[in-house]
């Protein structure tokens, strides 16, 4: 992809799109917010399923695929990190970790939260700021051409696994229910497919023997930011970013976990621990959840 070059003083605006109440979407933001190479220029939430009858009827369905138990716990660790997001650090002015809104007010620039990022009103607010590049993290919708054409540069993906092996749906669980030993992230331009972009860049870090899939999420998050700042820094100063195309042969897609999949990774690792949520938010660094065994090799 060939990229016009930006003069020295221009900062890359930048719209970033990201799921509310997910835990490495909040760290992705909140490492992109301080990054100087760029200029957030707004913020798209996404919506999880509305409460209305077709989206209760939805997440019913969901859970009848999935089991209680694992409905229960997901539902379980969206309640905590609710209480801790919204709840626990608003009230004590955390510095690591704020939410959407928090960081929407404290830049000064306009939010937009929906269910359907391909609507008018979304294209609508994104055409408004003229951005520069959509940076997707973890983002639970799939953007289309209306969408994707809207930024002068393109739209680009953090991708919480390895590209092509891992394309889908809760890729860090499943990096994990298949007794792998490292795992990493992707970045990739995207285009209307599911995760089929060109790649920028990829990297890999090792799952220890304690990980969960929530700490797995947020290494991805911490290692997928450091990534993109790199790519901020090249977008900067040359006219293409080396991507590699994907492997059409390579088209194995992982979809969302189901009962038996659950019960298959409970034997060998634990889901989440609140402790870990509470270290990103209380005034304590992040080598404190990701370990300096981990940042070292990064």
């Amino acid at each position: 992809m060939q990229i016009k070059k930006n003069s020295e003083k221009e900062k890359l605006r930048v719209v970033v799109l990201y799921s509310a109440g997910h835990l490495g979407s909040s760290v992705a933001l909140n490492l992109l917010r301080k990054m100087p190479e760029i200029n957030i220029v707004g913020i798209v939430r996404g919506d999880p399923a509305p409460l209305t009858f077709s989206g209760i009827i939805k997440s019913l369905r969901r859970v009848k695929k999935i089991g209680i138990s694992f409905g229960f716990l997901l539902a379980w660790q969206r309640f905590t990190q609710f209480l801790i997001f919204y709840l626990l650090a608003p009230a004590i002015n955390s510095r690591h970790l704020k939410s959407g809104w928090q960081i929407s007010k404290n830049l000064g620039i306009p939010s937009f939260s929906t269910d359907n990022i391909n609507s008018d009103a979304s294209q609508n607010f994104i055409m408004t700021i003229k951005p520069d590049i959509i940076i997707s993290t973890y983002f639970n919708q799939i953007l289309k051409k209306n969408i994707l054409d809207i930024p002068q540069i393109g739209s680009i993906n953090l991708h919480p696994g390895i590209l092509p092996e891992y394309k889908g749906a809760f890729v860090y669980f499943w990096a994990l229910r298949n007794h792998e030993k490292q795992t990493g992230v992707t970045i990739h331009w995207m285009d209307e497919g599911v995760d089929t972009g060109d790649i920028i860049v990829k990297k890999n870090f090792d799952i220890l023997t304690g990980d969960t899939q929530q700490q797995i999420v947020v290494k991805s998050a911490i290692c997928g930011a450091r990534q993109l700042q790199q790519v901020f820094r090249k977008i900067d100063t040359i006219n293409n970013l080396n991507e590699k195309k994907l492997l059409e042969e390579q088209n194995s897609y992982y979809r969302f976990p189901e009962k038996s999949d659950y019960k298959e990774y409970r034997k060998i690792r634990r889901f989440f621990r609140t402790r870990n949520i509470l270290y990103l938010i209380l005034r304590r660094p992040l080598r404190k959840l990701i370990l300096l065994k981990f940042r070292k090799r990064l």
